[in-house]
């Protein structure tokens, strides 16, 4: 990040695959604001959405929910227009 700071034109991702574990409230109450026991729901894959976090020239642009497939192309556009 420092780097990316001091440079200014270098895009920095971090993101993961998928998500392991399904860390979940297990039981609480929404009414009273309480929370009394959370966990892991799986010991594999789960369908949970994974962060795409970004910074620098560009980040703008991967903001939102997207398709699995998204950050493929969204990379490559990125790359054509900062090579022009």
């Amino acid at each position: 990040m420092d780097f990316a700071e001091r440079d200014g034109r270098t895009l920095v991702i971090v993101t993961s695959d998928h998500e392991t574990g399904g860390y979940a409230v297990l039981d609480g109450s929404v009414a009273e604001k309480r929370v009394s026991r959370t966990g892991f729901t799986t010991g594999g894959h789960s369908a949970s959405m994974v962060p795409l976090l970004a910074y620098g020239p560009g980040s703008a642009r991967l903001g939102g929910i997207h398709d699995n497939t998204f950050l493929g192309s969204a990379l490559i556009e990125h790359v054509r227009i900062v090579s022009e």
